[in-house]
C-alpha cells in the first residue's frame, strides 16, 4: 500500500523505523510491515553488491524504496513529489521527500511490464 498526500506519494510504513503502519488493523498492518521489510532488504542486498562504491551512488541507500515507489507513481496522475524512510551512513533514520524525482521516474518508465515482453513462439 501506498500513501497519497499533498502530491506526495509514499510507501506505507517507511515513515516508522519498524515499517510498520499504526492506522491499520493488525493483519493488514502485519502483511505491509512485511513488504516494506522486504524492500528494505532488496536496498540492503544491492548495496552489498556495490560494495566499496556505493557511496558514489546518489540515491544508493534508499534505491528500492525509490524504485517500488516510482512505479507506482508513473500510473498516477496528480503525484509528483516521492517519500521514503531509510538509515542513511551514520545508521540514523532519515525521512526525505525528493522534489525532483524526475530520473526515478524515467528509469521506472523504461521498464517493460510482463504484459509487453514477448516470449518465444509468439
Amino acid at each position: 500500500m501506498f500513501v497519497e498526500s499533498q502530491e506526495t506519494v509514499y510507501l506505507y510504513g517507511l515513515e516508522h523505523e519498524d515499517g510498520r503502519p499504526r492506522e491499520l488493523k493488525r493483519e493488514l498492518a502485519d502483511s505491509q510491515q512485511l513488504f516494506v521489510g522486504f524492500v528494505r532488504e532488496q536496498t540492503e542486498l544491492t548495496l552489498a553488491r556495490m560494495g566499496l562504491l556505493a557511496p558514489v551512488f546518489n540515491g544508493a541507500e534508499y534505491a528500492c524504496q525509490a524504485r517500488v515507489t516510482a512505479a507506482y507513481m508513473i500510473h498516477r496522475e496528480n503525484l509528483r513529489y516521492l517519500a521514503f524512510g531509510y538509515h542513511n551512513r551514520e545508521g540514523e533514520y532519515v525521512r526525505e521527500k525528493l522534489e525532483e524525482p524526475e530520473d526515478w521516474l524515467d528509469n521506472a518508465r523504461a521498464i517493460r511490464s510482463f504484459d509487453e515482453l514477448e516470449t518465444p513462439g509468439t
